[in-house]
């Protein structure tokens, strides 16, 4: 199975708003061995469908937070897009690793990165 090219994907990739129209999981085995959750993100944009892959540990699953028609916003240099509203949820997911972080926490323990929504405008 052949997934995007990295130095590709970095240089038209940019930052928008779409409705999350699939979300599709695999559990492979990567090249050293080990078995990987590949997601799956298509998301439409105007006329427009981009594809993206999240590659995380296998028992990683993020089907159940993700909900198909929903609006997401993709920020450029991420993998994982991020939901425009929070839902019953206690957590949220960390764009950068993927992980579950609870929704008071300002910095995501696994990472490091700063939780807070990033705006910005089109």
């Amino acid at each position: 199975m052949k997934y995007i090219n990295r130095k590709k994907f970095i240089q038209c990739d940019c930052s928008f708003k779409g409705k999350l129209l699939e979300l599709r999981r695999e559990v492979c085995m990567d090249k050293r061995g080990k078995k990987r959750s590949y997601h799956f993100f298509t998301i439409r944009c105007g006329f427009f469908r981009k594809k993206y892959v999240f590659i995380g540990s296998a028992s990683l699953d993020l089907r159940s937070y993700y909900e198909i028609g929903r609006k997401v916003k993709h920020i450029s240099g991420y993998t994982l897009p991020e939901k425009m509203s929070s839902d019953c949820f206690d957590y949220q997911i960390c764009i950068e690793c993927g992980e579950r972080v609870l929704e008071g926490e300002r910095y995501c323990p696994y990472c490091g990165r700063h939780m807070t929504r990033v705006s910005f405008k089109f």
